[in-house]
């Protein structure tokens, strides 16, 4: 028996046979909509290369040796809004929103677009710099700040004012407090590393926001999520994401910014001028040590609520249980059955493998949503998933109701709680504490008799990774010469 072909497996001639066959039979855009949006999708695409060519062209023809640099940089952030636009009008299209061909080629139009109007620009205007916003408010006052037919009136001219006898002026002079403000080499540097800075850590996050986002496209199509349930949670999630690439952004900032001025034996110049290489850095060694304390300060303050608000919506997005927990990662979890499902901490292998997990402190809930009465509370320190069933230690369990009992568990094997996926979860204990609150939580679990050099790692994390930026500073400094000398 053949398997029926999705979409995305057939033929431009069977996707075209299907949404007649859908027409014939009256059906509307909603039902052969998705056929004609793949069809599109088969053209728009590939032809996608013509327009990330002319757009590359127009952004790479800038009058400044920098803005070829800077339109590569650029070029990462084009490709994540193409992506982004392709995804939602194959979205739009398929819901009958929007049209497929424009919903397909809506992209390809806009992106063209822009592309044709700075190419136009740079052959109208030899000095014509795309990346350069002043350049565009230059073009603007000249198409209009001369208007046919209108004459500007003159100034009213100042009345003069007789002028008064002499009067005698007391002057004290107060001598000034001269602070070591930076120098116009140390403003220099600062401004250059900032702004390759910024164009890194934009472009590296954009990519990772856009394979993120593409991994998960089609959970957010297939539980209905809304666009601002996912913008919220990139807004929560990004400070995650630039904490992890700042180290790396410094490294290659540090490395475009005194490789550029030794490729234009600006170093040499201070040389020349008595200035050496070490004060040459000390702008960026300055500029280091800041983003290395701003990194401390974010993983204390920022992140931890940040993490645990992005882990919220993330599980919305891939259709989780409702999972609750405060700031020491006591959790409550609804089952599929209706009980409520407690515990203490989820075990380190099953941050690792998910076949592999322990609870500690779990504790299950039956109630009866009919009358809102407790009907039974199972408790057990330990429970180990063996690949089959639970293997649980040290509890008890206790009935309530007509049948009210209570019994001690000492070892015991069960089936009746939920799988180990059911417990799934995407965050570390460290994202979501600070480094007190961290402490605290391993002291509770060493009572507990958890295996805690996991977190301790985690912990000691918290403070060598924002002590990176220093150290990726100091390798990136004598590097970014062997840069400029080898290209």
């Amino acid at each position: 028996m053949a398997l029926a072909k999705g979409d995305r497996e057939m033929s431009l001639a069977e996707l075209r046979e299907m949404v007649r066959r859908l027409q014939a039979r009256g059906k509307g855009r909603v039902d052969w909509g998705r056929y004609e949006v793949e069809y599109h999708k088969k053209f728009a695409i590939p032809f996608a290369c013509v327009v990330f060519g002319l757009l590359g062209l127009g952004l790479s023809l800038g009058s400044k040796k920098e803005a070829r640099s800077a339109a590569f940089g650029l070029s990462i952030l084009v490709i994540f809004v193409y992506y982004v636009l392709i995804r939602l009008g194959e979205q739009a299209g398929d819901t009958g929103l929007l049209s497929p061909f424009l919903s397909m080629w809506g992209a390809n139009i806009l992106l063209g677009a822009i592309a044709l109007v700075l190419l136009y620009l740079n052959h109208r205007e030899a000095a014509f710099d795309p990346l350069d916003p002043s350049h565009y408010a230059i073009l603007l006052t000249k198409r209009y700040a001369i208007v046919p037919g209108v004459r500007r009136r003159p100034a009213p001219a100042l009345r003069s004012v007789p002028r008064r006898g002499a009067r005698p002026v007391v002057v004290v002079r107060i001598p000034r407090m001269r602070l070591p403000l930076p120098g116009i080499l140390d403003r220099y540097v600062a401004r250059s590393w900032a702004g390759h800075f910024l164009l890194v850590l934009a472009a590296f996050w954009s990519l990772f926001v856009l394979v993120n986002f593409m991994d998960l496209f089609d959970e957010i199509q297939t539980n209905h999520i809304k666009g601002v349930t996912v913008f919220r949670y990139y807004a929560f999630f990004s400070p995650g994401i630039l904490h992890l690439l700042t180290p790396v952004g410094v490294l290659v900032a540090v490395l475009i910014t005194y490789g550029v001025m030794s490729r234009r034996n600006e170093i040499t110049a201070l040389k020349a001028g008595g200035i050496s290489v070490y004060r040459a850095a000390g702008p960026v060694m300055a500029l280091g040590a800041a983003v290395c304390l701003a990194m401390f300060g974010a993983s204390e303050y920022v992140l931890p609520p940040m993490s645990r608000e992005a882990t919220r919506y993330l599980n919305m997005i891939k259709g989780r249980p409702v999972q609750a927990s405060s700031v020491e990662s006591h959790r409550w979890v609804l089952g599929s059955d209706g009980r409520l499902y407690n515990y203490d901490y989820l075990g380190p292998e099953g941050a690792r493998r998910r076949d592999r997990i322990t609870l500690y402190g779990l504790s299950i809930y039956d109630v009866d949503s009919q009358r809102w009465q407790l009907r039974d509370v199972l408790y057990v320190a330990s429970a180990a998933w063996n690949g089959m069933s639970y293997d649980v230690e040290r509890g008890w369990r206790r009935a309530f109701g007509d049948r009210a009992s209570f019994h001690e568990l000492s070892r015991a094997r069960t089936r009746e709680i939920e799988p180990p996926s059911y417990f799934g979860q995407e965050e570390r204990a460290a994202d979501t504490l600070r480094f007190r609150e961290l402490q605290a939580h391993i002291a509770s679990l060493e009572a507990l008799g958890v295996d805690v050099i996991p977190l301790r790692v985690q912990l000691h994390h918290k403070l060598a990774y924002p002590f990176v930026c220093v150290v990726m500073t100091l390798l990136g400094i004598p590097f970014s010469f062997v840069v400029a000398r080898r290209g």
